[in-house]
């Protein structure tokens, strides 16, 4: 897979720490210029630019975009645009949701909140990149993380779900492949550290981001509209 993103360009929302820094990482190593934006760093720019080889640094990006705006999503898009002429790859790296204990404590600020954070950027960006680059990605690509412990998240998950599937369907004749990869954190990992024997079903980081790569690499452009769960055999196991 020697440079095989090389002349691409690829964003990653949320890339500055995690799967998209992972994602990020393997991008750049295979030829990809890369574009990080995200709400807030996790770390300093200066130290998640380290992980990149220091010679080929210019190929790598980073914006502080407000993605709850629509508005700020656009007019940051401009500005990339100045630089790239195209976005060739999407990468949505939303895995911080809120996670209610009880029904009671709903109401629409809570759900509207949600949406706004966790599910509607990916959208919106993909409606963007259109609007503003006058193309579409080849591929759009949303992680989320979920817990093997099999409680009940946000509606959020549920709508990105959703809308991928519409976009994908929507998006398919502009040769766009929209999919979602569901990564399995596993609660249980804390405890075999601690010396626990149970078995961890914990996918890395860096396995997630190499299924992202696959995912973008033209090996599986028959599939769009489709969601993977990668869960290193939980399903398998706890049948």
């Amino acid at each position: 897979m020697d440079l095989i993103f090389k002349e691409k360009t690829v964003l990653i929302a949320e890339g500055n720490a995690g799967v998209g820094l992972e994602c990020a990482t393997l991008f750049h190593k295979f030829g990809a210029d890369v574009i990080l934006v995200h709400r807030e760093l996790v770390k300093p720019e200066k130290i998640i630019l380290e992980n990149f080889d220091p010679k080929e640094i210019s190929r790598i990006k980073v914006f502080e975009v407000d993605l709850d705006k629509p508005k700020k999503i656009r007019s940051s898009l401009e500005e990339i645009h100045k630089t790239f002429a195209n976005i060739d790859i999407l990468i949505s790296n939303y895995s911080e949701t809120q996670v209610q204990d009880h029904i009671d404590i709903f109401d629409e600020n809570v759900f509207v909140n949600d949406i706004k954070a966790s599910a509607w950027p990916h959208i919106e960006l993909l409606i963007g990149i259109r609007e503003v680059f006058d193309s579409c990605p080849n591929y759009a690509v949303a992680v989320l993380e979920e817990s093997s412990q099999g409680a009940v998240n946000n509606i959020s998950k549920s709508i990105i779900e959703t809308l991928s599937r519409y976009m994908a369907t929507n998006y398919l004749y502009e040769n766009c492949r929209v999919n979602i990869l569901k990564v399995l954190k596993d609660p249980n990992k804390n405890n075999i550290q601690n010396g626990n024997s149970d078995l961890s079903f914990e996918v890395s980081d860096m396995d997630a981001a190499k299924t992202v790569i696959t995912m973008c690499s033209g090996m599986l452009d028959s599939m769009s509209g489709q969601i993977l769960r990668l869960d290193n055999g939980m399903e398998c196991a706890s049948s």
